[in-house]
């Protein structure tokens, strides 16, 4: 008999607790709560505003039983305007409000910069110009045009705080994987709004086949400081979409400054 107890006990020591089921807020973990199950649904209820949706963590046991839980953020949304679509809607994923707000606000400006940029092209295209740049001209076209298409659709922006790669070129983004972009601190700590919007277009910029070969921007850099002499692939350079959405569209080597 006291074999078969000592057994159960050791065996309920193992039994693995169940986890607390995901609750969905406005705005911040235990904040206003939304009765919904999916982030989807809670922003049909919530247009305009950001869900999150979070989940009970223990962080303190005594005797096997959890005394403290803190919530921890598991997604986040930013909720569009329901046109019937899930494709406006921008996702994010361990970003604080603020940061949210901030990536709102530089989603819109990107795509608006995104646009100026091919009107540019296209009133250069009209122009005549010599086999070579005419060939890079129509390449920067089809590459903004797929931008504009992505920025159109549905993107997942994660913040990764200082974590992994968010070092030398990448202080500020990781470069675009599948259909989200990855947001180091760097990227928030610079206040210039025409900086980040641009950053979003280069990193966009990676998904049509952009290479990072060189880096001549940063977030107080200038207008003044343009395209390297050496950069002769100018439309396959991502830099070179980030320098148009923040100064507008101009041609290396020939109407940029120099």
């Amino acid at each position: 008999m006291k074999y078969v107890l000592t057994s159960l006990f050791v065996c309920c020591l193992f039994i693995p607790q169940m986890a607390d089921a995901a609750d969905f807020f406005i705005d911040r973990c235990g904040g206003k709560k939304v009765r919904a199950t999916t982030l989807s649904r809670a922003c049909k209820k919530n247009l305009r505003k950001t869900v999150v949706k979070c989940r009970r963590k223990c962080v303190k046991r005594k005797r096997l039983k959890c005394i403290k839980r803190v919530w921890k953020l598991i997604k986040s949304k930013s909720c569009g305007v329901n046109n019937g679509s899930s494709r406006n809607q921008m996702k994010t994923r361990k970003c604080s409000s603020a940061q949210i707000s901030k990536l709102k606000s530089d989603y819109r400006s990107a795509k608006s910069r995104a646009l100026r940029i091919r009107s540019g092209v296209e009133r250069e295209l009209r122009k005549k110009h010599g086999k070579k740049t005419m060939r890079q001209l129509k390449r920067v076209k089809r590459w903004i045009n797929a931008i504009i298409r992505k920025l159109n659709r549905r993107v997942r922006f994660t913040c990764k705080g200082n974590k992994g790669m968010c070092k030398g070129a990448n202080a500020h983004t990781v470069a675009f994987v599948g259909t989200g972009v990855r947001f180091c601190d760097g990227y928030f700590s610079c206040n210039r709004q025409d900086y980040r919007a641009a950053v979003i277009v280069h990193e966009l910029a990676h998904k049509s086949g952009a290479n990072d070969k060189v880096y001549f921007s940063s977030c107080y850099s200038s207008r003044s400081k343009s395209f390297p002499k050496s950069l002769k692939t100018w439309s396959r350079t991502a830099e070179s979409y980030e320098y148009w959405a923040r100064f507008g569209f101009c041609i290396p080597h020939k109407t940029c400054p120099k």
